[in-house]
């Protein structure tokens, strides 16, 4: 099961359908990649939808059909708490993140998430 976040609506891989219903939750079957894409584009530009699913046998193989329609970025950051508790937030494409940024060549994970 992967769970991934696209126009702040949730996007589910899924092996089998899950319990979760209503009106405004967009359910797939993985027929091709054009499947993926649909739905990609259905939750970015129809306000309707808030969540969707894509379901296929197996999982993996759909999410590795998933990841070809992007360029991965990695990236690394982690979450940064001060003596009295507060959270560091940054605010960025109109939203509130954790700091996180790309990794650098050569460089190592753990070394990126410090920097940022």
């Amino acid at each position: 099961m992967y769970h991934i976040f696209i126009a702040d609506k949730s996007l589910s891989l899924l092996q089998n359908r899950s319990d979760k219903t209503g009106n405004r939750h967009l359910v797939v079957y993985y027929e091709s990649d054009e499947s993926i894409k649909t739905t990609i584009e259905t939750l970015e530009q129809d306000s309707f939808y808030n969540s969707a699913e894509i379901i296929y046998d197996d999982v993996n193989e759909l999410y590795d059909s998933f990841a070809k329609q992007f360029k991965i970025i990695a990236a690394a950051g982690g979450l940064v708490i001060n003596k009295e508790g507060k959270v560091l937030m940054i605010y960025r494409h109109y939203k509130w993140d954790l700091p996180k940024g790309k990794i650098e060549k050569d460089e190592k994970k753990k070394a990126a998430a410090m920097r940022e």
